[in-house]
């Protein structure tokens, strides 16, 4: 019994070396986590820094004939900057956890905001496009009145909502109105479906 009086009295030293060295344990890796967090953070400014000049420089577009292509970029360039948008949360998250000061990343959901009417504008001019020349090259019978009173409404709404965004940039309004004119001019034959 002498021995189990003296491992009883010893277990208080025993648990707080223990404890010690988990603490000591928890802290180099919290150290490691941070220091993998800055890393991280300095590839997320780098990546933020990138799209922001793609997105300032994207009115350069303004060639109708490069719809499809441009219409696919602008869709990769919603779902990066998306990713950003998760990144600048999680990094929040990461901050707060840390007991750090949770840094402001606006300019991510700003980029978002400046980038949505180009989106809006070269994604549904391509719908448009692509979907004009399916109701031209498809039989009569297989057309959805539906669907193109859905399309034709949906884009002609658009349009007018972009032309007020984009009426002091005449570059975007030629496109505006090229596909507000190719909507007019298909009214005529979308009456004939109904």
């Amino acid at each position: 019994t002498q021995s189990t009086w003296g491992d009883a009295i010893a277990w208080p030293k025993k648990l707080d070396a223990l404890l010690e060295l988990v603490s000591k344990n928890l802290d180099a890796e919290a150290e490691r986590f941070k220091d993998i967090m800055a890393v991280e953070q300095e590839q997320f400014l780098k990546d933020t820094d990138k799209m922001q000049r793609t997105v300032a420089t994207f009115s350069k577009h303004t060639d109708l004939d490069n719809v499809g292509e441009i219409s696919a970029q602008v869709k990769v360039l919603q779902k990066t900057i998306k990713e950003l948008q998760d990144k600048a949360s999680d990094f929040n998250k990461k901050q707060m956890l840390f007991g750090e000061e949770v840094k402001n990343y606006k300019t991510v959901y700003e980029m978002s905001r400046e980038l949505q009417p180009y989106a809006s504008l070269w994604i549904t001019s391509n719908d448009w496009l692509s979907s004009v020349q399916t109701w031209h090259t498809d039989p009569f019978d297989a057309l959805d009145a539906e669907e193109i009173e859905k399309t034709v409404a949906g884009t002609q709404k658009t349009m007018m909502q972009l032309a007020k965004t984009f009426k002091e940039k005449p570059a975007m309004m030629r496109i505006v109105d090229e596909i507000r004119k190719g909507v007019d001019d298909f009214k005529p034959m979308y009456s004939a479906l109904i």
